[in-house]
């Protein structure tokens, strides 16, 4: 892993099946894995991204509708001058393949991720691009049940964003076809809804 202890940063738990957990490397996290384990706690697999092309380390995980594991890339550490590296929204399976879905291009304050969910009703997976200078392409998601041409897409035209965020964890579903900006950039927390259709609101 480099120079540094090796830190987890993320763990999920497959309903009754496996367990996803994943490493990263302490300083920079531009090495990265994530190993399976069964329920039973014995090892299945480890992944290795960075031999399959695929660093830096994960920061958040979520189950999509296809039942693999769909996770967020997008380390960064605010307070150093650390390389970003390539932010991405790839899709791994039980077996450990690793594919990717989503990058913004790359490693810069432009071609930032923010955020990761799913909405457990439709499986869909959603993130949002809050790099530098684009709030108006800024709510993305992935339909796992429509995994041809066109299954990415974002919600165009409307700031619904804000121009640079330094937060890895800030997007949740919380219901009724809602995804929430969970935003703790000011004095005090506030949850900004909004939908594919319906433009953020903020200030709540």
């Amino acid at each position: 892993q480099g120079s540094g202890m090796a830190r987890s940063y993320d763990y999920i738990i497959v309903g009754a099946g496996n367990i996803y957990a994943t490493s990263s490397n302490a300083n920079t996290a531009q090495s990265g894995g994530l190993t399976i384990f069964s329920p039973g706690g014995a090892k299945l697999t480890d992944v290795n991204l960075n031999t399959a092309g695929y660093a830096p380390g994960i920061t958040k995980m979520v189950k999509g509708g296809d039942g693999a594991i769909y996770a967020l890339q997008n380390w960064r550490e605010p307070a150093w001058n650390y390389n970003k590296g390539i932010n991405r929204v790839i899709r791994i399976d039980s077996s450990g393949a690793v594919t990717q879905i989503y990058s913004p291009g790359a490693a810069s304050d432009a071609n930032q991720l923010s955020g990761l969910a799913v909405n457990p009703a439709t499986g869909v997976v959603y993130w949002t691009k809050s790099g530098s200078g684009d709030k108006y392409n800024y709510l993305w998601k992935y339909d796992p049940a429509n995994s041809g041409a066109g299954a990415v897409n974002c919600q165009p035209g409307v700031n619904n964003g804000w121009s640079d965020s330094d937060y890895l964890l800030n997007l949740e579903y919380t219901g009724n076809g809602f995804v929430s900006v969970v935003n703790s950039g000011g004095a005090t927390w506030s949850q900004d809804p909004m939908t594919e259709t319906a433009v953020r609101v903020t200030g709540l």
